[in-house]
């Protein structure tokens, strides 16, 4: 992500918590999430928008969309401590 990318997926995950939204119902699908926001084509195109399609995305192997999350984390500077700040965990 670049650093706009990150200012807002990270503003979308603090703005459910802040809208009256439960914490644990905020950070629904934060993996899905995540990755809709890095995987891109080669022009920067997003490859996963819209809910119904992140929902999807979510479904997906649990053990493959791990390491595409943690692949995103690192190239996109988020650190434990950023993820725990975001999810609570």
């Amino acid at each position: 992500m670049s650093g706009t990318d990150r200012d807002k997926f990270e503003a979308s995950m603090l703005n459910k918590q802040m809208d009256g939204v439960d914490k644990d119902k905020a950070m629904e699908m934060y993996r899905a999430r995540l990755a809709a926001a890095c995987i891109v084509d080669e022009n920067g195109k997003r490859l996963f928008q819209g809910d119904a399609v992140v929902k999807r995305l979510g479904q997906k192997s649990a053990q493959a969309l791990t390491r595409v999350v943690e692949v995103a984390s690192r190239l996109s500077g988020l650190s434990d401590s950023d993820i725990e700040e975001l999810t609570g965990n």
